[in-house]
């Protein structure tokens, strides 16, 4: 309830950097990077819906004037064709990202409820952890919804 909820990433540089935290009589630097990479994660999660719902918006009132949801102004050769740069590469490997990035967020919350006794072990905060892993799963699913929903840019043949 008491726990410092800043990130100092000097000190988390540090605690990597010396090896520190691999020692098993320092458990409260462990406790510390566990605490620390769950706050992070929800912090990255919530700049990433952010930047997507920004985007989305943008989309929605391109697609409403009438223009394509995405500027495609710029096209690239792949394979022999013409591909616009932003919808045709861009856009599918954001979506991939995102994607990744629900599968990593997933995969952490599992890990860490299936390592519940351990983590309570080293006196981490297991159930605001837990807060924050799910938050982190929901925001990553939310903005994975945005980018595969319509207006989608579409790829045109030339």
């Amino acid at each position: 309830a008491g726990r410092r909820q800043d990130v100092d990433m000097g000190e988390l540089l540090d605690v990597f950097v010396d090896g520190s935290w691999l020692n098993p009589a320092r458990g409260f630097q462990r406790r510390r990077i566990v605490e620390l990479g769950g706050l992070l994660c929800e912090r990255a999660a919530v700049i990433t819906v952010a930047i997507a719902v920004f985007e989305k918006m943008g989309m929605l009132a391109r697609a409403a004037s009438g223009r394509p949801p995405l500027d495609d102004s710029l096209m690239v050769e792949t394979s022999g064709r013409l591909v616009p740069f932003v919808s045709g590469l861009l856009w599918p490997a954001a979506q991939l990202s995102v994607f990744v990035l629900v599968a990593f967020a997933v995969a952490s919350f599992l890990i860490e409820e299936t390592q519940r006794e351990n983590l309570q072990a080293i006196d981490v905060d297991v159930e605001g952890l837990r807060g924050r892993r799910i938050n982190t799963v929901a925001l990553f699913s939310i903005c994975l919804a945005l980018m595969i929903s319509p207006p989608l840019p579409g790829v045109v043949d030339l």
